[in-house]
């Protein structure tokens, strides 16, 4: 099967906001349409859904092969015919796969939450005069700036704000901005700005679809404006309840509460801070959610024109099921305690989603297996028979 960056092409083809929440799917259309109006450079054609694609998938493509494999060896794991691999090496590759691919999208959708925000800012400081008319934001990997060595380039903050003129080959640094997608302190994320700007000072590359590649020497000014984003700080609702569809139940969790607005704050002159509705654990749980997406994907090209180890599931739902037995398959044989727990968390998020899988604790405290049942004893009596419950979950 295609694996790596032929999957990542695939991905980006097919890729929809359906798998987020509808009003974050909102939050980003409406984000990325104002820097569109705004003038940013993308390095993608510059329409929300391509733009949301172009981000996605890059996340995606940088673990997709790893993805991949976990799919299409789940067979192997299935019927235990595993070789010589061990338990714990299926679940290292489930959590490097899954966990730096949520980390990656996450980031993603903090980026375009951001950009709207970061639009508005700049303008502000055009019509205050605070910033030259010509401004431009340039957004991701539109912008890149050289090693070291000169050979190669490495990424660069996530927005540079430039002014470029007649001269092509050199551009005013008016500033750069930076998003978490978790929590960091005000300190760090100075000090991770003030490099961007250092590595900035040496020279950067502008890189556009259609274009061709140019190279800048930059010069800032006498103080470049810095803008840090980071999430909000609520955490996602643990309630939920089960819907009957024919013969089947649904499970649906309270949807997540945005907060009001984006805050944006001045903390010192030329200083920006950026809050934006959405939590890292509301970006955590829809990161998720693509990565399933994205195994469902996978399941259809591996399953699509053979037998699946579940004959019983469609193919994507078995290529989902793939990283979960892999899961299941190395728990049962885990006994370090702690890579334990961390394997039955991250179990327990893919089949029940992010709010509910990572906060399901046993009678002690730890991660426990979660299964529907015991969903059905929280909900009746607050916990199960055994004790176990979820952390954070109103009484």
């Amino acid at each position: 099967m295609d694996t790596g960056m032929n999957a990542e092409q695939g991905f980006a083809g097919t890729l929809t906001m359906r798998p987020l929440d509808a009003r974050l799917r909102q939050d980003i259309r409406r984000s990325l349409l104002d820097a569109v109006a705004a003038g940013a450079m993308f390095p993608c054609r510059a329409t929300p859904l391509n733009i949301f694609r172009s981000a996605v998938s890059e996340a995606i493509g940088r673990h997709s092969d790893r993805l991949a494999k976990l799919v299409e060896d789940c067979g192997h794991i299935a019927s235990e015919q595993t070789g010589a691999a061990r338990p714990e090496e299926y679940y290292w590759a489930v959590r490097f796969a899954v966990s730096r691919a949520v980390s990656a999208i996450q980031g993603s959708l903090a980026e375009m939450l951001a950009l709207g925000p970061v639009a508005q800012i700049v303008a502000e400081l055009k019509t205050a005069r605070k910033i030259p008319m010509g401004t431009r934001m340039w957004v991701g990997n539109a912008v890149v700036a050289p090693s070291h060595d000169g050979r190669t380039v490495a990424s660069a903050a996530d927005v540079h704000l430039l002014l470029t003129g007649a001269r092509r080959s050199r551009a005013i640094l008016v500033g750069v901005a930076e998003v978490k997608s978790y929590r960091c302190s005000q300190s760090k994320a100075t000090a991770q700005l003030d490099r961007h700007l250092a590595r900035a000072r040496l020279g950067l590359v502008t890189r556009l679809p259609g274009r061709r590649v140019v190279h800048y020497s930059v010069q800032p000014v006498v103080t470049p404006l810095k803008i840090f984003t980071l999430p909000a700080r609520w955490r996602l609702s643990r309630r939920f309840k089960f819907e009957s569809h024919g013969k089947r139940r649904l499970l649906v969790v309270q949807p997540p509460k945005p907060a009001a607005a984006v805050m944006a704050v001045a903390d010192r002159p030329g200083e920006w801070r950026i809050a934006l509705r959405w939590s890292n654990e509301a970006l955590a749980a829809a990161a998720f959610e693509i990565v399933l997406w994205c195994l469902g994907r996978l399941g259809e090209r591996v399953y699509g024109g053979r037998p699946s180890p579940w004959p019983e599931m469609s193919a994507a739902e078995a290529g989902q099921n793939a990283a979960k037995m892999a899961l299941y398959y190395a728990i049962r044989h885990i006994d370090e305690p702690e890579t334990l727990g961390q394997a039955i968390k991250l179990y327990n998020v893919l089949g029940f989603g992010f709010a509910l899988g990572s906060n399901f604790r046993g009678r002690d405290g730890h991660p426990a297996m979660l299964w529907p049942e015991d969903l059905d004893e929280i909900l009746r009596d607050g916990s199960t028979r055994e004790g176990g419950y979820l952390e954070g979950m109103p009484v």
